[in-house]
């Protein structure tokens, strides 16, 4: 839980890293018989994430064909670092910290962040939910990464941009400023995925001007509670899923990191590791736009979300692991559960691929924090 990034200027950037940007998305993606599963326990307060029902019931998009084989920081102003810096790594387990303690042990090493969902069935269930999940894993010695909906089912986007749902986005601040007292930071992913076309409450596709205005005022009321407590993340998915992504990016001044999510998915991008790999990297808005829009914008990256769906993903996962070093991303976040997306590596559904994941990413040490620029 304790987020230790490089700050400065308008947004966050991190000064000890290279000039490269990295990203993770999604492609066509969880769309499977198990994307309604529930793993986390339902409280009263009905704190499970909405996601896996809206996974569940979201139509496949319509895939792009895959072109023929051919091949959480980092600031344009960065220093050289005096140390090698350690790309973290999270994990979607569901939210259920029984299933963070058995991925570790399999893994060989404890992850640097978990990457929890909070729920948006309703305003309540938006309202109550991180405060359930923040004293389930109450004791957790690493990070927590946030999803939190822009906004909940029900409400809408015209609304929100116009700045009707502030009281509610005030008052989840103040409750995670209380509930990380030991946090420097508190990381928010916001209304991630927004480019996909009816995926989320908060799709902007159509709705660009009302997302941008909606996230502003998100980011606004949080900072007018805590103004250095919270990093913002602004998250689309991969590829051509709806809209032209950039057109509802909220601004410098309310974005400090820019991440990607990116899924292959066996259904639309078939089995050679190599093609798919490559169409994540070279597709229309796909990894190297991410990083080419992101050092635009002077902001460091990370791979909120990724995972596979193939046991011949092997050399896929040494691409993934080269791409993130390479772009010095501040996080990379594997989707280790088979809700909405049948990526569990754990269970021996994948052995192969998961014998180098296991290779790759289990040896790696754990992650020390980043040196605060400005702060």
């Amino acid at each position: 839980m304790k987020l230790h990034y490089i700050l400065g200027g308008a947004g966050l950037t991190v000064a000890a890293l290279g000039s490269a940007f990295a990203a993770t998305s999604w492609s066509p993606r969880k769309q499977n018989d198990t994307a309604g599963t529930v793993i986390m326990p339902r409280p009263s307060t009905d704190a499970t994430s909405a996601y896996r029902r809206w996974a569940a019931a979201r139509p496949a998009p319509t895939p792009t064909p895959a072109p023929a084989p051919s091949p959480t920081l980092m600031a344009a102003t960065a220093t050289t670092p005096t140390t090698t810096q350690i790309v973290r790594q999270s994990v979607a387990i569901g939210n259920d910290p029984a299933m963070l303690t058995y991925y570790q042990k399999w893994l060989g090493r404890p992850v640097d962040a978990v990457t929890l969902f909070g729920g948006a069935a309703n305003w309540t269930d938006w309202q109550n939910s991180p405060g359930y999940l923040a004293n389930r894993y109450k004791g957790m010695t690493g990070d927590i990464l946030w999803s939190i909906p822009l906004i909940p089912k029900g409400a809408t986007l015209d609304e929100a941009a116009r700045g009707g749902y502030d009281t509610y986005y005030r008052n989840l601040a103040r409750t995670m400023v209380n509930f990380s007292p030991n946090d420097r930071y508190i990381n928010l992913r916001v209304g991630w995925e927004f480019n996909g076309k009816g995926w989320f409450p908060w799709s902007a596709v159509g709705k660009a001007e009302q997302y941008k205005g909606a996230f502003r005022h998100f980011v606004q009321a949080f900072r007018s509670v805590a103004p250095k407590r919270f990093v913002f993340e602004w998250a689309p998915n991969v590829g051509n899923v709806g809209m032209d992504p950039s057109t509802a990016y909220p601004g410098d001044d309310v974005v400090d990191i820019i991440s990607m999510d990116f899924y292959w998915d066996t259904k639309w991008l078939g089995t050679d590791p190599a093609k798919a790999w490559n169409y994540m990297v070279t597709q229309k808005w796909g990894l190297q736009w991410h990083q080419d829009f992101a050092k635009a914008h002077n902001k460091p990256t990370a791979y909120s979300e990724w995972g596979v769906n193939s046991d011949t993903a092997g050399a896929y996962i040494q691409s993934a692991s080269k791409w993130f070093e390479d772009h010095r991303v501040v996080y990379h976040g594997y989707w280790n559960n088979n809700s909405a997306f049948r990526g569990d590596l754990s269970h021996g559904q994948y052995p192969r691929a998961a014998s180098t994941f296991k290779s790759v990413f289990g040896g790696k040490p754990k992650a020390g924090p980043l040196l605060i620029a400005g702060r």
